[in-house]
């Protein structure tokens, strides 16, 4: 982002509980979520980026009842009051150490507050937009759990429709969501309220995990993803491209057969499995990829539905 906007500065970077300690990963039981927000005064854009998984906390939250589920309600803890006479709407089922992660109650802050960061983070956005910032766009960014945290905070943007179309651009993403996630946010992207690129390594098993979620003696909870997928593979490999597009197309069943052969667990196993999740082989896919992906733009995928199965006429204004 820098080498774009030599102006763009840093507004906030939230790393309060974040142990610096050599012993950082052991010791990091007691960190909480990294996140740090960028504006972009050229572009009149504003980036909320998510740190993906550090230390010993961020992978208890990966792990966290194996995948099992919650319901996706915002907004997020903001205090016991608000909690004990809790009427908000559920959007789906996602991942609950995930929401914890985001949407939970935290440890007492600088400024004595216990709210959680995904509302922390709104009322920095509802200051900036007013003011500051006012009429950019609003951009959500993260790499594998960082990936995950980004578009559940993008769901959360763009659910209280206060910033306009909200973009969201993760990498290597785990599951987040069930199929009642997708439906509301079939919703979202039906109004134009968000937009989500999802990438994804050829090989890479964290965006095929967790599939399913454990729920006792009911019936297991299916995963299920979200936004456009752009999948890059190894420019080595002859018989591959270097990158292809999925979707979750609305009503069709072919379409759902092929997403659910491709984002298989086995499809991500390959020698070398760890390298093909870092920010390093991504990188440099993407830029390999690059003639194929200035073919192609956000709008006219979303407004291609052939791709989507559904089409909208919506504008939103910021």
């Amino acid at each position: 982002m820098v080498n774009r906007d030599p102006e763009m500065y840093i507004k906030e970077i939230d790393d309060d509980f974040v142990n610096k300690s050599l012993a950082k990963f052991i010791n990091g039981l007691d960190s909480e979520l990294v996140y740090a927000i960028f504006v972009s005064p050229e572009h009149k854009r504003v980036t909320v980026a998510f740190r993906g998984s550090v230390n010993a906390n961020d992978w208890i939250t990966n792990t966290k009842g194996f995948g099992v589920m919650t319901d996706f309600k915002v907004p997020g803890y903001t205090s016991e009051e608000a909690e004990l006479r809790d009427t908000r709407k559920s959007y789906g089922r996602v991942h609950e150490g995930f929401y914890e992660y985001l949407f939970g109650k935290t440890k007492k802050g600088l400024n004595g507050s216990y709210k959680s960061k995904a509302e922390e983070i709104m009322g920095i956005l509802e200051g900036l937009f007013v003011e500051e910032c006012k009429g950019f766009s609003l951009f959500v960014t993260g790499h594998s759990l960082g990936g995950s945290l980004s578009t559940l905070f993008a769901a959360r943007a763009a659910i209280s429709k206060q910033f306009g179309q909200v973009t969201n651009v993760s990498f290597a993403s785990p599951y987040c969501g069930d199929q009642g996630f997708r439906d509301h946010f079939y919703e979202l992207e039906k109004k134009n309220l968000i937009r989500h690129i999802r990438i994804s390594n050829d090989e890479d098993v964290v965006p095929l995990i967790p599939f399913v979620a454990p729920n006792g003696f009911a019936p297991v909870e299916m995963y299920k993803h979200t936004g456009m997928n752009i999948r890059m593979y190894n420019a080595d490999e002859l018989l591959f491209p270097k990158c292809r597009l999925f979707y979750p197309k609305m009503g069709s069943l072919p379409n759902e057969v092929r997403n659910a052969v491709v984002n298989n667990v086995p499809m991500g196993l390959s020698v070398g499995v760890i390298s093909k999740h870092l920010c390093p082989e991504y990188s440099s896919r993407l830029e390999s990829s690059s003639e194929e992906l200035k073919k192609i733009s956000v709008e006219g995928l979303y407004a291609d539905s052939e791709i989507t199965g559904w089409s909208t006429d919506v504008v939103v204004k910021k």
